[in-house]
């Protein structure tokens, strides 16, 4: 089930308390490996302007859908997102981010985050919200796929949080126009 913009889903996001000690009951549970864990601290963008973020995430090496494992040491730019649930997110490669963006408004969904180049333009990735469940749907952008891969398959290292191809796109969290 996809749409012809988009590619997946191709992981569910959970947000875990600790993520070692998640790593081992989903590992031992469910016979999964795991890419080696990325620390990411590059601030996104949100409703409530820029704010840091200090995440641990990991990935499933199984596939071709990944389970992937969040730990939030500063949840600082999710906050705003109340009642998020721990089941999170169900990730989509996007060909056109900003094209998909406005599709998946259009049809109902709320952009809450994504990330951000450092000139200030939509970049990488962007949570969008479906008012009836509070579930979250990420948007990836398409050309991470290659890098996502090679960390998967233990032949490359996690990829950059950014700033990764970026888009020429402000403006999508409430009017929101600074950089």
């Amino acid at each position: 089930m996809s749409h012809p913009g988009l590619h997946g889903p191709f992981h569910t996001g959970i947000v875990v308390d600790d993520l070692a000690e998640a790593m081992a009951t989903y590992g031992t549970a469910f016979g999964l490996e795991w890419a080696l864990p990325k620390h990411s601290t590059h601030p996104l963008r949100t409703e409530r302007g820029l704010l840091p973020r200090d995440t641990w995430v990991t990935f499933s090496l199984e596939g071709p859908h990944h389970l992937e494992l969040l730990e939030h040491a500063d949840s600082t730019a999710y906050d705003h997102l109340p009642g998020a649930p721990r089941i999170n997110h169900l990730g989509y490669w996007s060909d056109d981010l900003p094209v998909e963006i406005a599709r998946l408004e259009a049809a109902g969904l709320r952009c809450r985050l994504h990330g951000e180049s450092p000139d200030g333009w939509l970049s990488r990735f962007a949570y969008l919200e479906d008012p009836q469940s509070s579930m979250f749907v990420e948007l990836v952008d398409a050309e991470l796929r290659g890098e996502f891969n090679a960390w998967w398959s233990g032949t490359g290292e996690p990829p950059p949080s950014a700033p990764g191809r970026s888009f020429p796109v402000r403006g999508l969290l409430g009017g929101d126009t600074s950089a």
